[in-house]
């Protein structure tokens, strides 16, 4: 009995101990997380509760913990057992924001019509025939796709794909989806939404407002040693601001999004470790400095807020897009984007035609190529907001492939050597999981010389 009483008091003092040192430090994080990802699951990509929970945040050690959904407020909480309870509010067409210091906002905004705004053809919403791919060629291509959605363990699933697309040659060859969705569904981009932000400073340098060398005009920045950081700095990720983008622990980026209302000025505040342009690092910081950045070339945040589906998301058609605010009402540049598949295809058709879609020109071919410009000190992996494969690392893609990249497998492929476009939506916690190399090089083979 003694030596039973002995054992159950060491194992209380371990789950003791590995709650206070471990797991209490991390429960913002943790509730945060799931608070955020679950409210716009829900409220911003129509996913039911239950399969969002079991897919979406369904990994340990989130699963240890308790969410509510309050349908009427629109509002998801999280907790672990009553400790570091987290709050995501939706804001109609602002998306889900966690409140930390500041009071839970209803504040809306009022989007244009984007589907009144748009006046091009839209091939990608239209049924219209196949003409330069034989029935090999598609058959092929839905071989292909066959082995995108493949699970090995359907009772530990750790590649779930929710969506896929290939555009070739000016056509939409093929796409496929998971059981409950469909051509309309939204779905998350995470990372992918750098890329969005890339063109954003693109149009306004098209529209003379701004230079890839000017100093990035933050007014706490003035006088200080942070005053050479320029834009070019920031979207290549080599600004030298101190930064970690440790996903596991609660680190710069966690911190970012899941403790602070206003990310990019939590960002900002970073000291600077290197000299601009010296290193490079993968920081999710400097996405989100230029987020709030972007709103100092206007007048008022709603003009700010409107800027994205006036300028980018209207002329490509891409009716479903959700570009998500923090609670200061800052876009989060890093990580909160939602579409369809169709038109996140249509972010890496405009990036494969140099900046022109279906006859306009939104960004200049040169805004492009510089983001597709590996930076130094990245080895061929990054360009400006974009990862490239210019050093080769997938073997079986075309080195001059380059890619918008999110957290889960997300992922919008451009291979302009083979006039190519590929989209990948899913969960996929562990990105191993989902060989996008294999997946390119099947699809590519598939479609053969034409």
């Amino acid at each position: 009995m003694r030596r039973f009483l002995v054992i159950c008091f060491v194992l209380v003092v371990f789950v003791v101990g590995a709650f206070s040192f471990y797991l209490f430090p991390r429960l913002q994080i943790l509730n945060g997380h799931a608070a955020k990802t679950l409210c716009s699951c829900v409220f911003v990509g129509g996913i039911d509760e239950e399969r969002a929970k079991k897919e979406d945040i369904g990994f340990f050690p989130v699963t240890l913990g308790s969410q509510w959904v309050d349908y009427e407020k629109k509002e998801v909480v999280a907790d672990f057992f009553g400790f570091k309870p987290k709050r995501a509010r939706f804001r109609e067409g602002l998306g889900c924001a966690i409140y930390n210091e500041l009071p839970v906002s209803q504040e809306s905004l009022v989007l244009i019509d984007v589907e009144e705004s748009y006046t091009g053809v839209d091939a990608l919403q239209s049924e219209r025939a196949l003409t330069a791919h034989s029935d090999a060629q598609i058959q092929a291509v839905e071989r292909a796709m066959e082995w995108a959605f493949a699970e090995e363990d359907p009772e530990n699933p750790t590649k779930i794909t929710r969506a896929t697309l290939v555009f070739h040659m000016g056509e939409l060859v093929a796409e496929r989806y998971a059981p409950g969705f469909d051509s309309n569904s939204r779905l998350l981009g995470w990372s992918m939404t750098k890329t969005i932000t890339a063109l954003l400073y693109g149009i306004l340098e098209r529209q003379g407002r701004l230079s890839l060398d000017d100093p990035a005009p933050i007014p706490a920045w003035e006088g200080t040693d942070k005053e050479g950081i320029t834009i070019r700095h920031l979207l290549n990720m080599s600004s030298g601001l101190a930064w970690s983008e440790n996903y596991a622990d609660r680190s710069s980026v966690t911190v970012m999004l899941y403790e602070s209302d206003a990310m990019g000025v939590m960002a900002a505040s970073a000291s600077k470790e290197f000299e601009p342009g010296e290193a490079w690092y993968y920081s999710s910081g400097t996405s989100n400095i230029l987020a709030a950045l972007l709103s100092s070339y206007f007048e008022d945040q709603k003009t700010y807020q409107r800027f994205p589906y006036e300028a980018l998301f209207a002329p490509l058609g891409m009716k479903s897009m959700c570009m998500e605010t923090d609670a200061a009402g800052y876009f989060v540049g890093s990580s909160y984007s939602w579409a369809t598949a169709r038109d996140w295809a249509k972010l890496g058709l405009l990036m494969l035609n140099q900046g022109v879609f279906e006859g306009d020109t939104l960004v200049n071919p040169s805004w492009i190529e510089f983001m597709r410009e590996p930076v130094p000190a990245s080895d061929g992996l990054y360009g400006g907001q974009l990862w490239l494969n210019a050093g080769g690392k997938m073997s079986a893609t075309p080195d001059d492939a380059f890619s918008a990249r999110g957290f889960h497998g997300q992922r919008v492929q451009v291979i302009p050597s083979q006039d190519l476009v590929l989209v990948r939506l899913g969960e996929t916690y562990f990105e191993p999981n989902f060989d996008f190399d294999e997946w390119n090089q099947r699809v590519i083979s598939a479609l053969g010389e034409l």
